[in-house]
């Protein structure tokens, strides 16, 4: 029996070092350094601040043939954290992998090849990217913290991996006819080889997918931000090419061929039917493209992905994606709450839209990185209860009652529990984890409001809704008719379940109104008690003309 410790134990490759602070090891068995042949392990025993690994290994017979087997665990994020590199300038924040994984391994040598069958359990794996939000300059209120945060990119309760395989000594020839894995929404059954010819590497799989399009979409929720629900079991085939490139990354010289089906979906809170969209990497590059009818209009994109650049990032062509479909809840309750804040969580909403792409990137592993511009073009809509539509049918409420006061014409108007979205455009832009829109027009009867202002995706609002001041309102008070043309302005702050008005410009308007009305009032006193003690002013007959000083 052997043992041994290594402190600290560093194992280094060309730019790349595994480096542990501890390593113990313990060997039973037999060893002939003049014949290596004749070694014997029935038992090696290693643990490290990463990984252990228990293995018997022993010759069956001429030859040099052996047979032995493995059994192994690994903390993912340690075993990263050991594994050293030299930095490159700009990159990204290294990916944390955690989770637990465990495996056995079986394998035969003989002079011309090494077969074996791998085994392999993983419980709890979860990938993150360690992100810092970028501090926006033109940001007037915090939205909370600029702590470093993580983006989650993946998780996977269980996950189980066979391999059946084999290695060629002669050429470097690796055949892999056998490689399952199995989730719990995913299974892939395929083979791969890797070729070599000349320095060139050559990495060929096929294979065949099959998934709950449910809990696929589920999974994808990271990237698609919840506008992307299915249902249906799929099974799609799936082609992989990998040939080395020396001098490129890994990604510039990646292929692959497959395609995604649902029975239904939902996507951005429009309705479809089944359909199987195809989707391929070409040397690197993303891409997909589909059109469908959907309630009324037509739901498109073209997506065009760089799997090379750091991060990764996918973009829109120039498009209109949403024509003419009819605004559902799913949809208030999802994007459309960012871009047109008043739809956010209401109850009930009629109308169409239409969506229009002039710029989109999209970066899954760090979405305040995230830049889209367009414009939103409202065919009209009526608008129900809901978090903000309520606030400002108060507002709306309050500016009847100064009209009342004010005594215009119409008699403050008449009340109304719908809002509407007239037809309009509405440019918005997203930007360092804000929505932005300016000019949206709200009316509520002959009231007609506007608001700007951006929605972090947070839920954070940061709104200014105007109201002008119209003649008719105020003509009747003279002290308030210098305000005719003017705009109120309401701030709207708090988040887009729970907004806050800033009713300080109306309180000031109103105590105008009851100032110029006591002064109006106090006037008329004045008059009366004149008119007692001196007697009323003659009217009618001549007047003496007045005399000067």
């Amino acid at each position: 029996m052997v043992d041994w410790i290594a402190e600290p134990f560093q194992l280094r490759s060309g730019t790349t070092a595994l480096q542990e602070s501890r390593m113990v090891g313990k060997f039973q068995g037999k060893f002939d350094s003049g014949n290596m042949a004749n070694l014997q392990v029935d038992n090696l025993l290693v643990r490290a601040d990463s990984f252990a690994i228990q293995a018997q290994d022993q010759a069956t017979g001429a030859g040099g043939a052996r047979k032995g087997q493995a059994a192994f665990r690994v903390d993912p994020s340690r075993m990263i954290a050991s594994m050293q590199s030299e930095p490159s300038g700009g990159a990204s924040p290294p990916l944390l992998i955690t989770g637990d994984v465990t495996g056995q391994l079986d394998w035969t040598i003989d002079p011309s090849d090494i077969k074996w069958h791998l085994v392999t359990q993983a419980r709890e794996l979860r990938a993150v990217q360690p992100t810092t939000p970028p501090r926006n300059p033109n940001q007037l209120v915090s939205t909370g913290t600029l702590a470093n945060s993580e983006s989650v990119l993946w998780q996977e309760p269980q996950a189980v991996v066979t391999v059946d395989g084999s290695y060629r000594f002669s050429d470097g020839n690796l055949q892999l006819p056998q490689v399952l894995m199995q989730t719990e929404w995913l299974a892939y059954g395929g083979a791969t080889q890797v070729t070599h010819q000349g320095e060139t590497t050559i990495v060929q799989s096929q294979g065949s997918v099959t998934y709950d399009a449910a809990k696929a979409a589920e999974r994808l929720r990271p990237y698609t931000g919840g506008t992307l629900a299915a249902t249906g079991q799929k099974s799609q085939p799936l082609e992989v090419t990998w040939v080395s490139a020396p001098g490129h990354k890994w990604t510039e010289a990646l292929s692959a061929k497959s395609s995604i089906g649902w029975d239904s979906a939902n996507v951005v809170g429009i309705d479809i039917g089944g359909a199987e969209i195809p989707l391929v990497i070409e040397n690197g590059r993303f891409a997909s493209k589909a059109e469908f009818p959907v309630s009324q209009g037509v739901l498109r994109w073209n997506l065009d992905g760089d799997l090379v650049s750091e991060p990764m990032v996918i973009r829109q062509t120039q498009q209109r994606v949403i024509e003419n479909v009819a605004i559902t809840r799913q949809m208030c309750q999802g994007w459309l709450k960012y871009v047109t804040p008043l739809l956010a969580d209401v109850t009930s909403v009629q109308g169409n839209l239409t969506l229009d792409i002039d710029r989109a990137e999209i970066y899954p592993t760090e979405s305040f990185r995230q830049t889209i511009q367009g414009r939103l073009h409202v065919h009209g809509a009526n608008v129900g209860p809901g978090p903000i539509a309520d606030q400002i049918l108060m507002l709306v409420t309050q500016i009847r009652n100064l009209r009342k006061g004010a005594g215009a014409s119409d008699g403050g108007g008449q009340p109304t529990s719908w809002l509407q979205l007239p037809e309009q455009d509405i440019a918005f832009a997203v930007d360092r984890g804000r929505v932005m829109h300016r000019d949206m027009k709200i009316q509520a009867g002959d009231v007609v409001l506007t608001t700007s202002g951006a929605v972090g995706l947070d839920g954070s609002l940061e709104l200014v809704a105007g109201v002008p001041i119209l003649k008719e309102w105020v003509d009747k008070t003279p002290a308030l008719q210098s305000l005719a043309g003017q705009m109120i302005q309401i701030p709207i702050r708090g988040t887009v379940s729970r907004p806050q008005l800033d009713s300080s410009g109306m309180i000031q308007l109103g105590q105008q109104l009851a100032t110029s009305a006591l002064a109006g009032a106090a006037q008329k006193q004045i008059d009366r008690g004149l008119n007692k003690l001196l007697g009323p002013l003659q009217q009618g007959g001549s007047q003496l003309p007045l005399p000067n000083i």
